[in-house]
């Protein structure tokens, strides 16, 4: 074989195995939704129990530094236990969604924080999102989704997720390992530029309750006002 012939390479994604230069966004989104799992079928009141009487069991012997990550594991337990009474209880792990991010063809699937995501986001995830915030359930929200101008039309996909995470309490803050599953949604503007969208959104807008939660700017001041308030994301 010549020194210069480039060999295939091959990656397994769940049961199938596709070469790496075919790993098309639709592949990774698939098996990315595969990966969903109910913590309900956990029975969390049981291992919460569990978890406490190890933490007493560590107060009693004097492991502090015992007794202190048992009680991490409790709070977040607790906070798990907490949004899934809301509807949200299917958790993708961050490891599966990071596995095969680096094999889809040309890197073009991204997750990025939702505050640096910068297409609309469907009312009815809209709807979900709001009922997280106002309830305070998650430390911070991540967006999976495709980035179309580095690939083919044919090839592109309009099914971006959104993820709520909590935090590590420790100074690093990184994202616990349990993503919690808030919604996809097919994005209907993917291939227009933001005015393009803008254009596209007023012709099709309609009432509803959505609508009616947002507070409009009264004034080109007040919208000034607002974007002192927020960190400036990092261009792409």
């Amino acid at each position: 074989m010549n020194e210069k012939e480039i060999i295939a390479e091959y990656v397994k994604i769940g049961d199938k195995e596709f070469l790496k230069s075919d790993v098309s966004p639709s592949t990774y989104f698939e098996y990315v939704k595969d990966m969903k799992k109910n913590i309900k079928d956990e029975n969390l009141n049981v291992v919460i129990d569990n978890c406490l009487t190890l933490f007493n069991k560590a107060v009693l012997t004097g492991q502090e530094a015992m007794a202190e990550r048992l009680f991490e594991k409790y709070s977040l337990m607790m906070r798990e236990l907490e949004a899934s009474k809301y509807g949200f209880d299917i958790v993708v792990y961050k490891s599966d969604i990071e596995k095969y991010i680096k094999d889809v063809s040309h890197h073009t699937v991204k997750i990025i924080e939702l505050s640096k995501y910068k297409r609309e986001i469907d009312d009815s995830v809209i709807e979900k999102l709001l009922i997280a915030k106002e309830n305070k359930l998650f430390d911070q929200y991540y967006v999976v989704f495709t980035k179309y101008k580095k690939i083919a039309k044919e090839r592109r996909e309009k099914d971006p997720i959104l993820f709520g995470t909590f935090l590590s309490s420790d100074s690093y803050k990184i994202p616990e390992e349990r993503f919690f599953y808030i919604g996809d949604w097919i994005d209907e503007y993917c291939e227009l530029t933001l005015d393009e969208m803008v254009k596209e959104y007023n012709a099709n807008v309609t009432d509803s309750e959505l609508t009616h939660k947002i507070e409009m700017p009264k004034s080109l001041d007040d919208v000034r006002e607002y974007f002192k308030t927020i960190e400036k994301p990092e261009k792409d």
